[in-house]
C-alpha cells in the first residue's frame, strides 16, 4: 500500500514538474530575441465602425465609394454588400449565364468597380459582369489550372498557375486570350516548388505593379504587369529561409507538410502607396502581453520596399483576422462575423 501511494505521489510530482518545465520553455521561446524592432508611432490607426455580419464571409471581394463587398469561397455565387454610411447589409446572388453545372471546389469574386470578376480553379471559364446587374457571363476559357486570378488594366489577368511538377508560377493573359505570357522564375524556390513559394498576390493599381508576399519567409517580390522584376524586398523580421518540412507522397501522389510550418506573414493587402503585412513574429522591443493580446501590422513603402511603421489591431472574441483591405485612408478588417473599419493617420 505504501509503495502504491509513493508511486502515485512521484507520478503527480513528475507531472507538475513537467508542466512547469513546458511553461518555462514556452515562455522563453516567446521571449527569445528575433533580432528586429518595430516602430509604433501614436494614433496612426483609429477605430471607425463595427458591423456584425450574420453571413459567414471569408474574404473582402472589393470596395467602392458606397459599399464594401464580402465573399465566401464555397458559396461563390453570393456576395454580401455592406453600406459604409449606415452599415446595412444586402445579400446578392450572382446570376451565372448561361447556366452551367459547376464542379465542387473554391472560386472567388474580385470587384473592380464597375465590374466584378468570378474566377477559380473549379471554373472552366473566367466570368465578368457589372455590379449594377450582377450577371456573370463567360469572359474567356481557362486552359491552365490556377488558384489566384487578378484582373488588371486593358482587360488582362495575372494568374498564379499550379503545375504538378513545377509548382507555383505567375502568368499573364492579355485581353481574354488563352495564350499565356509566363514567368516561371519570378517566384523564388527554396525548399520545394510549392510550399516554400506559397504566398499572397496583390495588384497595386496606381503604380501598375504586382506584389507577391511569401508566407514562410521575410521576402516579397515586386514586378510590373508584364511580369518583369522591379525589385525583391524584405520584411523586418529575420526568417530568410522557409522553416518547413516536406512529408512523403501519399498513395495519390499528394505531398503535404510533415509538421506545422513557421508562418511569418499571415495576411496582407496593398494600397496606393503601402504594403500592409499582418506579421506572426514578435519584435525584440515589444511587450509579450501586448503582442499576445493584439494583431500586429507592419507597413512598407511599395515604391522602395522600406519599412515605415507598425500598429496594433485588437484581438476580438470572434477570432482571427480573415482578410483586410485598404482604400484611401480607410482600412477594412474582416473577423469572424464582424467587419471593422479604421481610419489611418499617416
Amino acid at each position: 500500500m505504501k509503495v502504491r501511494i509513493l508511486t502515485v505521489a512521484l507520478i503527480s510530482v513528475g507531472c507538475v514538474l513537467l508542466i512547469i518545465f513546458l511553461f518555462l520553455l514556452s515562455y522563453e521561446v516567446n521571449r527569445a530575441p528575433n533580432n528586429f524592432i518595430r516602430l509604433f508611432p501614436p494614433h496612426v490607426v483609429l477605430p471607425d465602425t463595427e458591423i456584425k455580419i450574420q453571413y459567414n464571409a471569408g474574404y473582402i471581394a472589393g470596395a467602392d465609394k458606397k459599399n464594401i463587398y464580402l465573399g465566401e469561397n464555397l458559396a461563390f455565387n453570393f456576395i454580401l454588400s455592406v453600406d459604409k454610411a449606415n452599415s446595412k447589409t444586402q445579400l446578392i446572388k450572382i446570376d451565372i449565364q448561361p447556366a452551367a453545372k459547376m464542379r465542387t471546389g473554391e472560386a472567388k469574386v474580385f470587384i473592380d468597380s464597375p465590374y466584378f470578376f468570378l474566377t477559380g480553379a473549379m471554373l472552366k471559364s473566367a466570368y465578368r459582369g457589372s455590379i449594377s446587374e450582377w450577371i456573370a457571363r463567360p469572359y474567356f476559357k481557362n486552359k491552365v489550372v490556377t488558384d489566384v486570378a487578378i484582373p488588371i488594366k486593358d482587360s488582362s489577368f495575372i494568374f498564379r498557375i499550379i503545375d504538378r511538377t513545377k509548382g507555383y508560377s505567375l502568368a499573364k493573359s492579355n485581353n481574354g486570350s488563352t495564350a499565356m505570357q509566363k514567368a516561371p522564375d519570378l517566384l523564388e524556390k527554396q525548399v520545394d516548388d510549392f510550399f516554400s513559394k506559397d504566398g499572397m498576390l496583390h495588384y497595386n493599381k496606381k503604380a501598375g505593379q504586382l506584389v507577391y508576399l511569401y508566407y514562410y519567409r521575410n521576402q516579397f517580390t515586386v514586378a510590373d504587369t508584364n511580369l518583369k522584376l522591379v525589385y525583391k524586398g524584405k520584411t523586418i523580421d529575420t526568417v530568410s529561409q522557409a522553416k518547413i518540412k516536406i512529408g512523403s507522397p501519399d498513395k495519390n501522389g499528394e505531398i503535404k507538410l510533415a509538421e506545422p510550418p513557421v508562418v511569418v506573414n499571415k495576411k496582407s493587402c496593398v494600397s496606393d502607396e503601402y504594403l500592409f503585412v499582418q506579421s506572426n513574429l514578435k519584435a525584440d522591443n515589444e511587450d509579450i502581453e501586448q503582442f499576445k493580446n493584439a494583431w500586429v501590422v507592419d507597413v512598407y513603402e511599395i515604391e522602395n520596399g522600406k519599412y515605415k511603421l507598425s500598429f496594433y489591431l485588437p484581438k476580438t472574441k470572434t477570432g482571427k483576422i480573415k482578410d483586410m483591405k485598404v482604400t484611401g485612408k480607410t482600412m477594412a478588417v474582416l473577423y469572424e462575423h464582424k467587419l471593422c473599419t479604421y481610419k489611418l493617420n499617416f
